[in-house]
């Protein structure tokens, strides 16, 4: 059995917290979450989340599809979310 680099088993594994059921139909790269999505990631309450972490400065900076209506969710890149998370546990 040939080991598995570092980042694989982080990307596996994020997959199958993040979306046990969907994530093996889209590659990490291209997954968009939404508030949800980063708040389990994260394991924090999605109310937590969208006060103390979305909101700071250094977070990654999500992006909103626009709707017929004008309104729209906001939706970041998950390999965006894990890489933050990353660099703060290398800190």
């Amino acid at each position: 059995m040939e080991p598995i680099i570092e980042q694989e088993l982080i990307n596996k594994l994020t997959q199958s917290i993040a979306n046990p059921v969907a994530s093996n139909a889209i590659p990490l790269e291209k997954q968009r979450w939404n508030t949800d999505d980063c708040a389990r990631y994260l394991k924090v309450e999605k109310k937590n989340f969208q006060t103390h972490y979305a909101p700071h400065p250094d977070f990654p900076k999500p992006i909103k599809l626009d709707r017929v209506d004008g309104k729209g969710n906001p939706l970041w890149r998950a390999i965006d979310i894990i890489n933050h998370v990353m660099k703060k546990f290398k800190n």
